[in-house]
């Protein structure tokens, strides 16, 4: 596996991370428990070593990037990458069976690496270049990027798409018509995220029993529509407290948000967490009533299906695999981008909360198909077919 840009053991730490990293090492793990052998190569991190931190995975640290250096500079160091991968492959006479590469700046590498050593090669994208520049005014990434995602989309062996919607977005702003792809969504740990007593939760992680709580969980990014949340705040009926989990380095951010919230006099109402392990987050989603999902753009949409394991009913913008998992009236509610649908569909929630209308075992059930061992063995599938080929 390709995780060039970003360090995926740091989603072991806090929720400031990404799906990205969940998946990798969720389908990982899995993998090496069932006797694959997992090479995951990724920047070099300062004072760290190769190791296994799982059965037969290996993550291998990448030294011909300079520490620091920023995503976007990654693709003018790619021939240099590509050496080094193709340099351990020889030296430790492997031959892999499949790369598997995670966002662009991987597949642009892991494109080199399977075309040298004509490997079959998968991609999975986890965000588009072409649907940010759409919908933030904003946007600023590598010139390339879009152009590149183009070129991987049609040279790679696979594209593994995490739902529906996402097919449809590279359709409209990539006009991807191949038929190389496979729609594997991403999953959730059952052992992790399970549901427990609301007033129990909530006494757990410091919350008043009586307190209504609407929980948004991700990075406080523009494209996860924060802002919209906050505004969505001040329309709703309710006098729920809403609580962000954005994990660590926010602090710019929800200086601009608590402006925010001032200004829509809602400042009392708002909280942000900004480290929170990963295995502490079920007792978060346990304790709050519903988990908000206001975002313009996200593939995976990890929380919505955390918190749905939990037995939390979610309002969500139709975005990632929400429209897939999401039923109104059954485990939550659809609602359009923009702050007076979310703030509708939060009164919808609590009308339907307040009537007792949600069973927790049902929202439970609703998930049970996104059990990360369902999703590697879909996963194993595919490879199987790639191999044979």
């Amino acid at each position: 596996m390709f995780c060039i840009h970003s360090y995926p053991l740091a989603t072991s730490s806090n929720r400031g991370v990404g799906g990205m990293s969940v998946y990798i090492l969720e389908t990982a793990k899995r993998l090496g428990e069932q006797g694959f052998i997992v090479d995951i190569f990724t920047h070099a991190m300062w004072g760290y070593e190769d190791f296994t931190p799982y059965r037969n995975v290996h993550i291998i640290h990448l030294h011909s990037l300079p520490m620091g250096l920023q995503t976007n500079d990654i693709p003018f160091y790619s021939s240099d990458v590509s050496d080094e991968i193709s340099r351990f492959m020889v030296d430790n006479d492997i031959y892999y069976d499949v790369i598997h590469s995670h966002f662009w700046v991987s597949a642009l590498i892991g494109d080199v690496v399977s075309r040298r050593f004509r490997i079959p090669h998968v991609v999975m994208f986890h965000s588009l270049g072409a649907v940010k520049k759409a919908l933030l005014s904003d946007y600023q990434d590598h010139i390339s990027r879009i152009k590149t995602e183009m070129s991987l989309m049609e040279n790679a062996s696979c594209i593994v798409i995490p739902n529906e919607t996402e097919l449809g977005v590279m359709k409209k702003y990539y006009g991807y018509d191949s038929d190389r792809y496979r729609i594997i969504p991403c999953g959730v740990d059952l052992d992790l995220f399970y549901a427990t007593m609301r007033k129990t939760a909530k006494h757990e992680v410091g919350f008043d029993t009586y307190d209504r709580i609407i929980l948004c969980v991700g990075r406080l990014e523009p494209i996860k529509g924060v802002n919209l949340a906050i505004r969505a705040l001040a329309l709703t009926k309710s006098n729920a407290r809403m609580v962000f989990i954005c994990g660590e380095n926010q602090g710019a951010r929800i200086i601009g948000l608590r402006k925010l919230a001032k200004e829509l006099k809602v400042e009392s109402r708002v909280q942000f967490i900004e480290d929170v392990p990963n295995y502490d987050m079920q007792k978060y989603y346990s304790a709050s009533d519903m988990l908000l999902n206001p975002a313009y753009y996200d593939s995976c949409s990890l929380s919505v299906m955390e918190s749905l394991a939990c037995g939390t009913p979610v309002v969500s913008t139709a975005t990632g695999v929400a429209p897939d998992i999401v039923q109104d009236g059954y485990n939550g509610v659809i609602v359009d981008t923009s702050s007076a649908a979310l703030a509708k569909g939060i009164d919808q929630l609590y009308k339907k909360l307040g009537s007792r209308r949600f069973n927790k075992q049902s929202l439970i059930k609703s998930i049970e198909d996104y059990s990360w061992d369902v999703i590697t063995e879909k996963m194993i599938k595919l490879y199987d077919v790639l191999i044979s080929c």
